[in-house]
């Protein structure tokens, strides 16, 4: 009987952990992969990349880290997402936690928002595509 109790617990266990996991590799597998800046929208206006800013990469891995290229310096972040509300948090070995709205995302594009907490920093909508070397 405590034979069967166990295995009964054991499979229970490993329903619950495939149900965590499969809840976020949908979109894990859509956000893990290097991406590179296409445009930023701000105060309804769209502004291309420019040239430096195409150089710029985001990479996003599956264990929940990611690596920021911006003007040729690298850093080392984490990265967390609650699938209910659609928000990404950015977590840097040095710096400031950097919340993120995710508006969509798909194989080809991803567009997230960005809302700062003083009124200087304001809000934009970064748009992203896969980085092809």
């Amino acid at each position: 009987m405590k034979y069967y109790l166990f295995l009964f617990f054991l499979f229970i266990g490993f329903k619950i952990q495939a149900q965590t996991t499969q809840t976020h590799t949908a979109f894990d597998s859509l956000l893990c992969k290097e991406w590179k800046l296409v445009s930023v929208e701000a105060e309804g206006k769209t502004t291309p990349a420019d040239a430096e800013q195409e150089k710029d990469r985001m990479i996003f891995y599956f264990d929940h880290t990611a690596k920021s290229i911006d003007a040729g310096i690298v850093e080392m972040m984490k990265w967390t997402y609650d699938p209910k509300t659609t928000i990404m948090t950015i977590t840097p070995t040095h710096g400031e936690t950097i919340v993120l709205k995710v508006l969509s995302i798909s194989k080809v594009e991803c567009s997230m928002e960005f809302s700062g907490t003083e009124p200087e920093e304001g809000s934009f909508i970064m748009h992203m595509a896969p980085a092809t070397n």
